[in-house]
């Protein structure tokens, strides 16, 4: 009676109630546990002695027919139902003690079904975990005398210690009324070879109780394979015994309910901890038998996972006097992890105190879950390294929901410090008026907003942003949330007025030396600057965003892909997903055809953004190939460890036919312009000679003029035909074996003059070891060198210092060229090898010049395998570098 008052189930007794044909037409309740009323609402005075029609004011009694099915023929059912005049889910077990009767067992398993449509829950299971009994251990001579034994053996014999038995035998021991027995049967072992095992027996305790004891016994032999002794273990096995019995005993006093519930049940002892009886579910479950698991606790078994959480498991329940839902992760018999909610009560059987227990297995959920973390954990890396602010606010008050890196950078605050405010609390109230009317004009009108340009102030002045607002709805379709992705086109905007300035300086440049060319020049410039704007490509968020965007996990493996992904490759969402990428995204060289896939193996290789530098195709599903531009992005997990990579890429057909115009205009108009450049040189030549005559002084000053403005047309020539092959990739090197500083002594003779006349002291530094030779174009080189000493002694001021030193470190040789000049500002820095890019400081100083030498040389110290950067500070000079391998294939 008190299991069944103790009970989470609901338990109720009935009566069938049948017409005078026979037929059951109703049924009445005779009793019911206090769980009825916890789980339906239905008080048991109220429903004891009253037919279901009336308790459960129905027309027809719930499950009439199973329920009759039962009481008539007297076997058992089980099933789930829901039942709408509770709104609950029930988990039911119905069997008949007696004719024309039938019980019920029931649970509310509303939660679990509504937790199944989420996360797919498993099954409950109930257990229950006891201490582990150690084994007793002792070893005798031919003669049976102790030649040894455990510890607990020794207090078993009624000593302090092994030693104290050691010599003995059993006559000498607590248990020496059954001396002889016991020596009769070791010698026996003995004398026959033959080992006992699983023996019980009694054995009297140092306190004279009889205890049994479950014996091994085996002989021992010596090399020889003579016996010299015998080897013993047993263990108590008097609990069991006893809980057997006790089981028996009891056996009447457990309902019907226990025995065939679903859900798994354990009952234990509470002052060992020991299982007295488990049910079916349990045995199930957990893979044991019933006599595998009566009278041995958890420990023994190893059902715990974690020792720790068993102990503080036990306090709680010693404490509290029960256990609810206590997570922790239990293994079955063959070794299966089970993550599940532990829960026990004290309940009495007999005049023994015990616990009843359950395990409600949620391992299935905890997977789901976890899945969910990863996924989560996947968007919220791929939102936190997209290269646009991504942000979202809470419909009411627009306050800030989420805050992504870039987002921190452009605010100046982190997101700590962001989140839970809004536009307010950062920018001036004009801007946040802006920006607060167009995010209640997108969740007013429920449509996507596009904000071509949208002026913030920053930490680092005024940015420049283009922004699309969303809204995000809830379960009722009313806006709850609105998302925000705002790119930064600052620097596409300095561009565009850098490549103007470009423009201009190359226009005045051309109208300096000759009108003839303005008109060509004026057209190549337009050219080259709608090329340039061509190629500054504005990204969003994956559907958003202008380019495909494929996310990749650490083994490369396609997790995600969004439509313009799809569209580009022509493949489906369902095709590229879950693939490895090499399967579906084939990069190939423009030039080839074949497979390139650097520029995302180096982002896993380096951490770090990576873009690939040449031109590339991707091959689509139906074999067609697609000029793209594209880089990659590591993704990293909250320890920093890479765990995928972004790649985002985009369609360049148009750009790639502009280039190609481009280049042949440059192509053609350079050729054109070298034939006339070149008679001009030549004539002025001949106006020099004396055999032409002699010039006046007015004469020879202007013929001079021509000739220096004819040398900076013709090298501007040579620089933009440079650059035109070199972006195009058409620019072919003559590799073979090259001196460094045979070239470089060369170039700073060549510029020893130009020093001289602005007063500026140039060194050459070499190392006393000869450096060795390596493979490499003798003449682009020495323009690259050319270009940054000249470069050092036009910006440095009068009596400065120019040093250029080589070296070599590892398998690299190092060029590098120190001025005392006028230095770069650090706003700059990141453009200097921008094509027709000049600092503010350099364009102030009125040297000439057309932007074009940096970009050329670090486009050339690439193609060699090489790398060239700099380090500036404003006002003290600049030091520039290239690296170049010495292995060149």
């Amino acid at each position: 009676r008190n299991l069944y008052a103790s009970m989470r189930e609901g338990v109720v007794l009935h009566q069938m109630l049948y017409d005078e044909t026979g037929k059951a037409v109703d049924y009445q309740i005779l009793d019911a546990n206090p769980a009825f009323e916890v789980i339906t609402g239905i008080k048991v005075a109220d429903a004891i002695g009253k037919k279901a029609t009336e308790v459960y004011n129905v027309e027809v009694a719930p499950y009439l027919e199973t329920y009759a099915r039962v009481a008539s023929t007297g076997i058992p059912d089980y099933f789930e139902t829901e039942y709408s005049p509770l709104a609950k889910h029930f988990q039911i077990s119905v069997f008949s003690p007696a004719k024309d009767e039938f019980a019920t067992v029931f649970e509310d398993i509303t939660e679990r079904k509504q937790s199944e449509l989420r996360i797919i829950e498993s099954k409950k299971f109930l257990q229950r975990v006891i201490d582990l009994l150690p084994s007793r251990v002792f070893w005798k001579d031919t003669d049976l005398n102790y030649l040894g034994c455990n510890q607990a053996f020794a207090q078993d014999a009624g000593k302090a210690s092994p030693e104290e038995l050691i010599g003995k035998d059993d006559l000498q021991t607590v248990w020496k009324e059954q001396a002889e027995l016991y020596r009769a049967d070791d010698m026996n072992v003995i004398k026959s070879g033959q080992p006992k095992l699983g023996i019980d027996e009694p054995q009297t305790t140092p306190k004279g109780d009889i205890i049994w004891q479950r014996t091994n016994k085996l002989p021992l032999t010596d090399l020889m394979g003579n016996t010299i002794g015998i080897l013993g273990t047993y263990e108590d096995v008097t609990t069991q015994k006893r809980a057997e019995d006790k089981i028996r005993e009891n056996e009447q006093k457990f309902s019907s309910a226990f025995r065939t519930s679903p859900v798994v049940m354990a009952i234990s002892l509470v002052e060992t901890w020991q299982y007295l009886d488990v049910n079916e579910a349990f045995c199930k479950v957990l893979k044991y038998s019933r006599e595998e698991v009566i009278g041995k606790s958890s420990l023994e078994l190893g059902i715990w996972k974690d020792k720790a959480a068993r102990q503080k498991a036990q306090q709680m329940i010693t404490q509290q006097g029960h256990l609810e839902n206590f997570e922790t992760i239990i293994h079955t018999k063959n070794g299966q992890e089970l993550t599940g909610l532990f829960s026990a009560d004290f309940i009495n059987i007999g005049n023994q105190r015990c616990f009843l227990t359950v395990f409600n297995d949620i391992s299935e959920r905890k997977q789901i879950e976890r899945e969910l973390q990863d996924s989560e954990q996947l968007l919220s890396s791929v939102i936190e390294n997209i290269p646009a602010m991504i942000f979202m606010k809470e419909a009411k008050e627009l306050k800030f929901k989420l805050l992504n890196k870039v987002g921190e950078q452009l605010f100046g605050h982190v997101k700590e410090e962001v989140l839970g405010k809004n536009d307010y609390d950062f920018f001036p109230k004009e801007q946040a008026d802006f920006f607060a009317q167009k995010d209640r004009y997108v969740l007013d009108s429920k449509q996507l907003l596009d904000i071509p340009e949208e002026p913030i102030q920053t930490p680092e002045g005024t940015k420049i942003l283009h922004t699309k607002k969303i809204p995000l709805y809830d379960s009722n379709g009313n806006p709850a949330y609105l998302l925000g992705i705002s790119m930064d086109i600052t620097a596409q905007k300095t561009l565009e007025n850098e490549l103007k300035k470009a423009k201009n300086n190359v226009e005045r440049l051309v109208e300096q030396r000759t009108k003839e060319l303005k008109q060509t020049q004026v057209k190549l410039e337009e050219l080259l600057v709608s090329t340039q704007l061509e190629s500054v490509k504005t990204q969003t968020i994956l559907e958003n965003i202008g380019d495909g965007v494929v996310v990749l996990d650490d083994r490369q493996n396609i997790k995600l892909a969004n439509s313009l992904a799809t569209q580009l490759t022509g493949y489906s969402q369902a095709e590229l997903v879950g693939d490895n990428f090499g399967n579906k995204l084939k990069f190939l060289n423009e030039h080839d055809l074949k497979v390139n896939r650097g520029f995302i193996d180096r982002a896993y290789e380096n951490g770090a953004l990576s873009e690939n530098t040449h031109h590339i195709v991707i091959q689509t599903k139906d074999g067609r190939v697609i000029p793209v531009a594209g880089n990659a992005t590591p993704l990293r997990d909250q320890q920093g460890k890479i765990k995928g990579c972004i790649v985002v890429f985009h369609d360049v057909t148009k750009q790639r036919a502009v280039e190609k115009m481009k280049d042949e205009f440059v192509s053609m108009t350079s050729h054109q312009l070298r034939t006339p450049l070149t008679s001009l040189r030549w004539t002025l030549d001949l106006l020099q000679r004396p055999t032409t005559g002699k010039l006046s002084e007015k004469q020879t000053t202007y013929v001079n003029q021509l000739s220096v403005a004819t040398l900076k047309l013709i090298a501007l020539v040579n620089d933009l035909l440079s650059m035109s092959r070199l972006e195009s990739g058409k620019l072919e090197l003559h590799l073979e074996p090259v001196d460094l500083v045979e070239i470089t002594a060369d170039s700073v003779n060549l510029l020893k003059s130009s020093a001289d006349e602005n007063d500026i002291s140039l060194e050459l530094s070499i190392p006393s070891k000869s450096l060795p030779i390596f493979k490499g174009d003798r003449v682009y080189l020495q323009q690259v060198i050319q270009n940054l000493v000249s470069n050092a002694i036009k910006y440095s001021k009068p009596a400065g210092r120019v040093v250029i030193k080589l070296s070599k470190r590892a398998d690299q040789l190092i060029f590098s060229c120190q001025d005392t000049g006028i230095g770069i500002p650090k706003s700059q820095q990141d453009r200097l090898f921008a094509s027709f890019f000049r600092a503010d400081n350099a364009l102030g100083q009125a040297k000439e010049g057309t932007g074009l030498g940096l970009s050329i040389a670090q486009k050339i110290i690439d193609q060699m395998g090489g790398k060239i950067w700099f380090k500036s500070i404003e006002g003290q000079g600049s030091t520039f570098y290239f690296s170049l391998p010495l292995s060149q294939d």
